[in-house]
């Protein structure tokens, strides 16, 4: 079977498009046996807004600790009878609230939904509750050295003054109050600005509903912004120490110098992906297998809406961070020495291949593939760009990409450890 067989066809991966009474979309994925219902609601409410460090995390946190008709216990009750899941997804740019619910609840929660974002209302007691939570949280964070050697990472990137560069600490929870979370939630939180998809069954009723809720008023989508990059470092060796660590975390990699959109970076994926993209890669054959310097390791590429972060992390016994570090550079090398051999290249295709297959299969993936498109502002092109990739990138073009992307002066490092 050849790979342009298994490739499927566009109209599945695109929702369609029901405009509400103000012209708002409704943007489905319909299915009527499903059962089920995933209904996400998004705003440009991520943390590069804020005011304050942890600001946007309150804000999305609060969101579920009451309302104006109904108490945060109330809230928890109603969710926790009907069966409801409810989830949160925040970045530097948005925040999105999502309910799972079963059909037959779909009309109630599609009217909480609406209630939690429409009318937030929480008790200072409430947030003086989330905020130890999360004063805990960060605490035993930063007794991490992964969580460390990740925000140190992004810190060196993108300099501190660029929100993807900023991390909020212990200390910030001090400095942040009720009131600075509310105004953000009615700053950034406008229903007249909300994106909505929703996926599973969509009868007649619960699209009068929505449209009800939903499609009342102006409908004023808030402008793609996109934050411009600061002059940072290229190429820094850090350091950082954590006194009685057993192991070092490791975190190398670049800002990539390409669109996400573009030819370059799908090409880009496929070089990835024979690194450290897959359980066969070569960091995990050389590092982990070969020489059992770590249980894990693996190579990514973020895509942003300003920039694309690529990097390799993986966590090692102190007593060989530098082997290990030698090791991942060797593999570097390699890709920009030596042609990738026509066998491996097909095996990674093919499990490119299955991946995204298997990152589509069911209505929810679909939906929340979309949701990440209309975020970070590409479009199906870049679905097109990629299956071409991956179909037709050649061995020489691999090795001009590592020769042009893994040079290692314009690698950044980060390590910690004891």
């Amino acid at each position: 079977m050849s790979l342009s067989s298994l490739i499927p066809d566009s109209s599945r991966l695109m929702p369609e498009v029901l405009p509400l009474a103000n012209g708002r979309p409704l943007h489905l994925f319909r299915s009527d046996s499903l059962g089920l219902l995933k209904f996400d609601v998004t705003f440009e409410a991520g943390s590069g807004y804020q005011p304050k460090r942890l600001c946007a995390a309150m804000a999305s946190r609060m969101l579920m600790e009451g309302t104006r008709r109904r108490t945060a216990q109330e809230v928890a009750q109603f969710i926790d009878s009907r069966g409801i899941v409810a989830d949160r997804d925040l970045d530097t740019y948005c925040s999105t609230l999502t309910f799972y619910a079963l059909d037959k609840y779909a009309q109630e929660a599609a009217d909480l939904l609406y209630d939690v974002l429409a009318e937030p209302q929480f008790t200072d007691a409430d947030f003086q509750m989330q905020l130890q939570k999360r004063s805990h949280l960060l605490k035993v964070n930063f007794q991490k050295t992964s969580y460390l050697a990740r925000i140190r990472f992004y810190e060196s990137l993108y300099s501190l003054q660029h929100p993807m560069g900023l991390y909020a600490t212990p200390d910030d929870v001090d400095k942040i109050s009720a009131d600075e979370v509310r105004q953000y939630q009615a700053d950034r939180y406008r229903i007249d600005s909300a994106q909505l998809i929703l996926a599973g069954s969509c009868p007649d009723t619960l699209f009068d509903q929505i449209n009800t809720l939903w499609g009342r008023g102006d409908y004023h989508p808030e402008p793609m912004t996109r934050f411009p990059l600061a002059p940072a470092a290229v190429g820094e060796h850090l350091r950082y120490s954590m006194p009685g660590a057993v192991q070092s975390s490791l975190r190398i990699g670049r800002l990539l110098p390409m669109a996400g959109d573009s030819k370059d970076y799908t090409d880009f994926l496929v070089l990835n992906y024979i690194l450290g993209g897959y359980f066969g890669s070569r960091l995990m054959s050389s590092v982990r297998e070969d020489k059992g310097y770590t249980y894990g390791i693996s190579s990514a590429s973020q895509l942003m809406r300003d920039s694309v972060v690529f990097g390799i992390l993986t966590d090692v016994g102190a007593d060989v961070e530098q082997p290990a570090l030698e090791a991942i550079y060797a593999e570097l090398d390699r890709l920009c020495q030596d042609l990738v051999d026509e066998e491996e290249l097909e095996l990674v295709r093919r499990s490119m291949m299955g991946d995204f297959l298997r990152s589509i299969d069911g209505l929810f993936e679909r939906s929340d593939r979309y949701r990440v498109m209309v975020a970070t502002g590409i479009d199906d092109h870049f679905r097109q760009n990629q299956m071409e990739s991956i179909r037709s990138v050649t061995p020489q073009r691999l090795r001009d990409l590592a020769q042009r992307l893994f040079v290692p002066d314009q690698l950044t490092q980060v390590v910690v450890g004891k």
